[in-house]
C-alpha cells in the first residue's frame, strides 16, 4: 500500500442509505441505516453475474461491508432520494482462509455484500 492508497482511503467518502426488508407503508416505517460504495459495473468481473437479467429501468451496483441481513426483493432508499429494489446479492468473503474466526462469529469481518439494484418508484420520497 503506497501513499496514494492511504490518501485515497483518508479522503474517500462513503454514501449512506436505508434498507427496508419490505416496502414501507408509511414514511415512519423504520429501516436499517448503512454505508455503501457505488461500483462501476464495467470495471468488475463479477458484474457479469449480476447482469444476467436485462431491464429497461435504471440499474446500479453497490458494495457494503455493513452487517445487515440483506435479502433479494428488499428495498433501499439512497441519500439522493432514489428508491431501489435489490435484484441480486453476492456475498464476497475477502479472506476465505479465516475459518478460525467463524468459530466465534457468523461471518468474517472482511465480508462484503455486492448488490445489484433496480430503480423503482419512491412513494414516500424516503431518503
Amino acid at each position: 500500500m503506497g501513499l496514494t492508497d492511504v490518501l485515497k482511503l483518508h479522503f474517500e467518502e462513503r454514501l449512506s442509505a436505508t434498507y427496508y426488508p419490505i416496502i414501507p407503508e408509511t414514511p415512519k416505517d423504520g429501516g436499517e441505516f448503512f454505508h455503501y460504495d457505488i461500483i462501476n459495473e464495467s470495471d468488475r468481473a463479477y458484474a457479469t453475474m449480476l447482469e444476467n437479467i436485462k431491464t429497461d429501468r435504471t440499474v446500479m451496483t453497490i458494495k457494503t461491508d455493513d452487517k445487515i441481513e440483506f435479502k433479494t426483493t428488499g428495498y433501499i432508499a439512497t441519500q439522493d432520494g432514489l428508491f431501489w429494489q435489490i435484484d441480486g446479492i453476492i456475498k464476497a468473503v475477502k479472506h476465505e482462509n479465516t475459518k478460525e474466526a467463524l468459530r466465534f462469529l457468523k461471518e468474517t469481518v472482511q465480508t462484503a455484500y455486492i448488490m445489484r439494484l433496480i430503480e423503482v418508484d419512491n412513494p414516500w420520497e424516503l431518503k
